[in-house]
């Protein structure tokens, strides 16, 4: 855990005249939050190690057009934000937005009462931290908890700091995994699956196949399938046929097949690996522990047949694949004797 750095984004109203009832002028507000963060901060490195490195939008910003471009990088890059919506202000909320679709921890910050009285609907039920004022001893009495646990200093649930309703509503899953994997299961239908499961594809033809077996890792992978074609050919691969064939859309296909059944690796789903946004997450689950990593990429793999099964339900195919996981797969096939 030494020398660990952790990047912290601070959000907040910038140019809000006025002042509160403890004489705190309103654009002091997100300055008083950095600065309760850097003293979190040097305690954390002196007893752990740990840094943070806390950025937020200041004066620097007033005068040019790039805010979009700084706080969305700043959004991409970073491991947590603080989100002051005290002022319920619409660019703060947009960039809440992006947080959560990115499944980025997210600590909000109000005013008790809220200086503006109105609800926001999305952010009901979440875990939204208030203060009397924003004084940097308060946010600091605040922040301190949550920023502990995020940084693994303290054990607690990480995951309230993750959820909203985006996330909830896609099964714990950061909006921008579902969009990739729908992306790559669309794809995997288009270029390998409708050709198959066409009705004038090989199953319509060939009265001895009758299933599609797609083989499911336990997790996102990084080989492109290497070790499931070795473990194939080295435990079953006297019973593994490759044929071509002919589809319906002029392209010629491979595909393997045992006894009565086609089976397939969707190696797309290894390419996840390589993305910045699933490195990122990956770095941040598995300070959680390797069993929150799994589950993560297990609710991946699970919407990648979820879509899989939508599309096969409404594009022309004969049937839907069997999604089979690759220890259930070879414990059947290097056991059974005979034509299934």
């Amino acid at each position: 855990m030494k020398n660990k750095v952790y990047k912290v984004f601070v959000i907040g109203p910038m140019f809000r005249e006025g002042e509160d009832e403890y004489g705190i002028a309103y654009s002091d507000q997100i300055l008083n939050i950095v600065a309760a963060l850097n003293t979190i901060g040097a305690d954390l490195e002196e007893a752990h190690g740990i840094r943070l490195d806390v950025d937020a939008p200041d004066q620097r910003l007033r005068d040019i057009q790039h805010i979009p471009e700084f706080a969305l990088g700043e959004i991409d890059r970073c491991n947590f934000a603080v989100a002051d919506i005290s002022a319920r202000s619409p660019s703060v909320m947009y960039e809440i937005a992006v947080l959560h679709s990115l499944g980025t921890p997210t600590l909000l910050l109000d005013r008790k009462p809220a200086l503006i009285e109105d609800a926001v609907y999305y952010l009901k039920d979440l875990t939204i931290r208030d203060v009397v004022s924003f004084s940097v001893e308060n946010i600091r009495a605040e922040l301190e908890k949550p920023v502990r646990i995020l940084t693994g200093v303290e054990p607690g649930p990480r995951h309230d700091y993750t959820r909203n309703k985006i996330t909830d509503y896609y099964r714990s899953m950061p909006l921008v995994d579902v969009r990739a994997i729908t992306g790559i299961a669309t794809s995997y239908f288009s270029n390998f699956l409708r050709h198959v499961l066409n009705p004038l594809g090989p199953m319509a033809k060939d009265y001895t196949l009758n299933k599609l077996i797609v083989l499911i890792p336990p997790l996102i992978m990084d080989n492109y399938g290497a070790s499931v074609t070795d473990r194939m050919e080295k435990e079953i691969g006297d019973r593994i046929q490759q044929f071509e064939f002919e589809s319906v859309f002029s392209r010629t296909q491979k595909a393997k097949r045992i006894k009565n059944a086609v089976v397939d690796y969707p190696t797309p789903i290894d390419s996840l690996s390589l993305s910045p946004q699933f490195t990122r997450t990956s770095e941040l689950l598995k300070s959680d522990g390797d069993e929150e990593f799994a589950r993560y990429q297990g609710r991946m793999i699970q919407t990648f047949c979820d879509v899989v099964t939508h599309l096969c339900r409404t594009q022309p195919a004969i049937s839907t694949p069997e999604f089979m996981p690759l220890e259930t797969f070879f414990e059947t096939y290097a056991t059974v004797a005979g034509d299934g």
